[in-house]
């Protein structure tokens, strides 16, 4: 009895000892050891108002952290509080296992100076030492659990840049980090949140770190995130300038890698683009965008399978512009070329990218385009542009099905439906133009034609086929149906028309460009008028309506060997010239003399350019 009294007495005394150094004796030591070590190694002012330990729990709070700046009384980084709790199985593991680790409000100040250096770069220069032994010894094992940053702050600036950066409220979240197994309760679940310059971003995740598969998964949620504000970190050299852009993702993202090292990488969600504005080298407006908006459908970017939901262009604005030089103003949003050798081909085996688009729309879309590489300027504005896509994908014999709608200033209308594939690639559909004004485009024409095109409209119809040949593409085109209307024809130096058609139209005609051959099944008009001069010199006017031909070279091996190509067969299955006038002026004699010729009539059937073709024609 007297022993286990003795004994008794001893665990009372042990363990109010125990008690006296763990919560009095032991903080204000360790505290002093701190700040002392931690103010000799990182050459700052360190204090600590306060240290308490929990001797039961093994845990330690750290309250009032704060390092100066190097030679400075600034605040280089700071902590509210800092929580360990440190588990008994260390011990037992030969391991440093903590069960939490937090840190509240902590703070970090860091600066970039104008010789590239940082506030803290003494702290990562190597020193200059003698090349120790090494010795193969097991590395020190190590399980951080339930690790949280709350309501965390850095301001960070940019001297280079002059630009100033703030994070506030951070809060991070990590479940563990570990070398070692250990079997520590998991409540922390991934996360991320944070106010980085005024915009929030969040991301949130579940984690299955003891599962058979390592099983992961986050929500991204960014908002208002401006663009432009970051891009002075942008390594290379833009030709153009970003005026503003907004960034918003809600995204998830899921990994799983099995048990057999597979690894798969889901994503899903939505990424949108606002408020886009870029200008050109010059600070010309080149495009406004206020809405680019991508839904992703479930894709696995490791396995190369993208699939995007729905694709959203909303107003889009593209300024174009082609300058006296030819140069065009949209080149400078693509880096330039530099040409290379090409390197040897490598015969590699690799999973090809699949893409799929569900939907793809845009709404109204506006273009203006300027040319002023022509001897007179040319300018057009196409608005609005309405384009629509079902089920585009780079798979193999799969179709989408595509509607395309543009309206100029000059009322001229185009229309494109159809369907095509990307693998192989294929295209057919419907095309249709209304109201064309042939003088608008006189800048492109105008330089080959010694006349002035003063008045036509045009409209076209067309049925198109388009499939990649094995050496050329093939090209075909159905029931073209073209008809003309109010053209007029007058030279600079006359005060009338030379020409008038009130009506021209083709109808069923085919182009097919493999074999050229150029099929009309009707061409007709009517109630025409043609003005034929004999000048004073001699010259007739109508047979001066193109600049002389220019000086012709040797014709090259190139140009041989096209001439020796299959001709064109041109094939005209009905032509009718109905009710037209001619009238014929001779101005060479002293009283001019004038003859008209009222009422023509011309018709002819297969008309043709083959060899051997019997034509029949009337007038």
């Amino acid at each position: 009895m007297r022993r286990l009294k003795k004994l008794l007495i001893g665990i009372i005394i042990c363990f109010v000892l125990f008690t006296i150094v763990g919560f009095f004796v032991l903080p204000p030591i360790l505290k002093s050891i701190l700040v002392k070590k931690l103010s000799e190694n990182l050459h700052r002012q360190v204090t600590i108002n306060q240290i308490k330990i929990n001797p039961y729990t093994l845990s330690l709070t750290a309250r009032g952290l704060t390092v100066k700046e190097r030679a400075s009384p600034e605040t280089f980084a700071s902590c509210e509080e800092i929580f360990l709790d440190l588990q008994s199985l260390s011990a037992l593991k030969m391991a440093l296992i903590f069960s939490e680790i937090r840190f509240t409000k902590p703070y970090l100040n860091i600066s970039h100076r104008q010789d590239l250096s940082y506030n803290f770069s003494d702290l990562i220069e190597k020193k200059e030492s003698k090349p120790a032994e090494k010795e193969k010894s097991k590395p020190l094992g190590f399980s951080f659990n339930n690790i949280r940053i709350e309501n965390g702050s850095i301001d960070f600036w940019d001297g280079p840049k002059q630009t100033k950066h703030t994070i506030r409220e951070l809060n991070i979240g990590i479940p563990f980090l570990s070398n070692t197994p250990s079997y520590v309760e998991k409540y922390v679940q991934p996360h991320f949140s944070a106010n980085i310059n005024g915009t929030p971003y969040k991301i949130e995740g579940k984690t299955k770190p003891f599962a058979d598969s390592l099983e992961s998964s986050f929500d991204i949620n960014i908002n208002d995130l401006d663009i432009p504000y970051y891009l002075a970190y942008v390594p290379m050299k833009m030709n153009f300038k970003i005026v503003s852009a907004s960034l918003d993702t809600q995204a998830k993202i899921s990994f799983v890698e099995t048990k057999d090292k597979k690894r798969s990488l889901t994503v899903a969600g939505n990424v949108s683009l606002k408020k886009i504005a870029i200008d050109d080298e010059k600070k010309n407006p080149l495009l406004r965008l206020p809405l680019l908006d991508i839904s992703i459908a479930p894709s696995e970017p490791i396995a190369k399978i993208i699939h995007l939901s729905k694709v959203s262009v909303q107003s889009p604005a593209l300024d174009i512009r082609r300058d006296g030089k030819g140069a065009v103003n949209v080149q400078s949003l693509f880096p330039q070329i530099k040409e290379t050798k090409p390197a040897p081909e490598k015969v590699e085996v690799s999973t090809p990218l699949s893409v799929d688009i569900d939907e793809i729309q845009m709404v109204g879309g506006k273009v203006s385009f300027s040319d002023l590489s022509r001897s007179k300027p040319f300018k057009t504005v196409l608005d609005p542009i309405e384009l629509k896509v079902d089920h585009l994908s780079n798979g193999k014999d799969k179709k989408a099905a595509y509607t395309l709608s543009v309206t100029s200033e000059a009322k001229e209308k185009i229309k494109v439906e159809g369907e095509l594939s990307i693998e192989p690639l294929w295209a057919e559909g419907g095309l249709d133009i209304k109201s064309v004004p042939i003088k608008k485009y006189s800048p492109y024409y105008r330089d080959n034609i010694l006349f002035d095109i003063e008045d036509g409209r045009l409209d076209l119809s067309t049925r198109y086929r388009y499939a990649k040949g094995q050496k050329e593409p093939e090209v075909y085109l159905s029931k073209i149906s073209a008809s003309l209307s109010a053209l007029r024809l007058k030279k600079a130096e006359e005060n009338e028309d030379f020409l008038k058609i009130p009506n021209l139209s083709m109808k069923e005609t085919e182009i097919d460009l493999g074999k050229k051959e150029f099929k009309i099944g009707g061409f007709s008009t009517q109630k025409g008028e043609l003005i034929v001069k004999r000048l004073k010199n001699g010259d007739v006017n109508v047979l001066k309506l193109t600049p002389p031909p220019s000086v012709s070279k040797e014709p090259s091996k190139e140009d041989k060997t096209k001439d020796a190509e299959k001709p064109w067969v041109v094939l005209l299955k009905n032509l009718s010239v109905d009710n037209y006038t001619i009238r014929v002026e001779d101005q060479t004699v002293s009283e001019p003399v004038t003859l008209a010729v009222e009422n023509v009539r011309l018709g002819g059937e297969n008309i043709s350019t083959a060899i051997h073709s019997v034509i029949n024609s009337a007038a």
